[in-house]
């Protein structure tokens, strides 16, 4: 089955550092829903900024020879726009401003660090995507603006940009893993948005006495779209909005979830380059022999009989949880080992004071991770646990399942997609969920997962429910197309 061709033009806006690779172009899970809207025919588009790391892609990127000069609360800003091309009928768009968008790495920093030169980026690339479009004569049916980072675009859109003609037929769509994360800022700092005092209200732009990118897409957009498939009315709860929940209630006519599909091509141990050597549901043997190289390839003296857990998604929330200390120390006392990856975690476990002399015995902590590090950690792990969406790599979930790993995953912070909890009688299920967003439930879920894989008969009929499952974008592509066709026949 194929989606129906369409002469719609539809432009993804991603502002988000974690949806970029060494590269400085999107990683291939942030690209896949794209690429197939355009293998499927649609005439689609990545907007982004430009980082000095993405000289080393290996398509041609091109200067297009259109730039401008646009002034940011008093300060003028030039840029100028450069495209590559991915597959037929997808082409990324960057923007290029050598004093806000240098290297990827600086762009992280400031991401974590420093309020106000994120937002300022944030702003001045939000601008630039209607500056692209009128220089470029390239307008767009649909922006689909990809997470908290580009929720400033509807707001411009409906605000700014509403009253000049060539704007006025499009349409804005507002796509969200989470609504945990929302982009809050100081509102001295407002304005860098480019945006009026007036839109600085209880029911726009201010939220708690901050602005908020978040609330902006949210409130602004044609389209508010959830990419998992919850059922939306959870969003109408504080447990899932954290604190937006009138706001997206108050869109539940346009607010839609779309259940994460996967193009599996680069994700299927059996054919995978990266890792050591290659494995099926046939032959799992061979998954052995890739932690014993995972191992040494890290420098982890542990041993590879006890289980390998890896943790990816941020811990920053339950950072906040005064059981979180003791629940580390609980996995330090397991016979397993554990790898915890990325910056944040890694300052969280290291922040214990009892992590020399006791967490660092079986925690392992991977600072930076890339693509290469997630194939050889899903290609040798048992377990991996994902208490809140990894935001770079947001469909890990579906990629431990088919490495017949089993996946823990949060029914507040996590995706689910695909994830149907084990059940020991019956042996159905492929991964186990957690609920009560703490770090207490967390731990019951790890030492019951444990429970489960050190029972022979019951990993051996896991690992074959896991490696069974299948996904394809088919089904979220036709609800997306839905969405659109909606949009189209109704009024701006």
């Amino acid at each position: 089955m194929k989606l129906q061709k369409s002469k719609y033009k539809i432009l993804f806006v991603m502002n988000s550092p974690h949806a970029f690779n060494s590269n400085g172009i999107p990683n291939d899970n942030w690209l896949e829903f794209p690429m197939q809207l355009a293998k499927a025919g649609y005439s689609v588009s990545v907007f982004q900024p430009y980082f000095s790391d993405a000289v080393k892609y290996k398509n041609k990127i091109t200067d297009i020879n259109i730039g401008f000069t646009h002034n940011f609360s008093g300060n003028d800003y030039n840029g100028r726009f450069l495209k590559t091309n991915i597959c037929e009928g997808l082409d990324i768009i960057f923007l290029k401003n050598d004093f806000l968008f240098t290297s990827l790495s600086d762009y992280l920093h400031c991401y974590y660090s420093n309020n106000y030169e994120i937002a300022l980026r944030l702003s001045v690339l939000s601008h630039a995507v209607f500056l692209y479009m009128k220089l470029a004569d390239d307008v767009y049916d649909f922006l689909n603006c990809v997470g908290w980072e580009a929720g400033l675009v509807p707001a411009l859109h409906k605000k700014v940009y509403c009253n000049e003609p060539i704007y006025q037929k499009i349409h804005t769509i507002f796509s969200v893993y989470s609504f945990m994360k929302q982009g809050n800022f100081d509102p001295a700092i407002y304005p860098v948005t480019g945006l009026s005092w007036a839109s600085f209200n209880l029911y726009e732009m201010e939220f708690w006495g901050k602005f908020s990118f978040m609330k902006g897409g949210v409130v602004f957009s044609d389209a508010l779209v959830y990419m998992g498939s919850f059922e939306i009315e959870k969003f109408f709860s504080p447990r899932y909005a954290f604190g937006l929940e009138g706001i997206i209630e108050n869109k539940k006519n346009s607010f839609s979830g779309i259940p994460l599909g996967a193009n599996l091509e680069n994700w299927e141990p059996s054919n995978d380059k990266i890792i050591k050597e290659n494995y099926s549901l046939k032959d799992i043997k061979a998954k052995k022999n890739n932690k014993d190289f995972f191992l040494n390839k890290y420098k982890i003296n542990h041993g590879s009989n006890k289980l390998l857990i890896g943790v990816i998604g941020s811990l920053e929330y339950y950072n906040q949880d005064k059981h979180l200390n003791n629940v580390i120390d609980v996995f330090s006392e397991l016979e397993v080992t554990f790898v915890v990856a990325g910056k944040i975690n890694t300052q969280i476990i290291k922040g214990f004071s009892n992590y020399k002399t006791k967490f660092s015995n079986n925690i392992v902590c991977i600072q930076e991770y890339d693509e290469i590090f997630i194939h050889l950690l899903m290609a040798s792990a048992d377990i991996i646990v994902i208490p809140s969406t990894s935001q770079k790599y947001p469909l890990s979930h579906l990629y431990a399942l088919k490495y017949g790993v089993l996946p823990i995953v949060s029914d507040v912070f996590g995706t689910m997609e695909g994830i149907e909890s084990f059940n020991v009688k019956n042996t159905q299920g492929n991964g186990l969920i957690f609920s009560n967003n703490t770090a207490t439930s967390l731990l019951a879920k790890v030492i019951s997962a444990i429970n489960i894989l050190n029972n022979d008969s019951t990993k051996e009929v896991l690992i074959r429910n896991a490696m069974k499952s299948h996904f394809t974008w088919i089904a979220p592509g036709f609800m997306f197309i839905k969405i659109l066709n909606s949009l189209k026949k109704s009024k701006i």
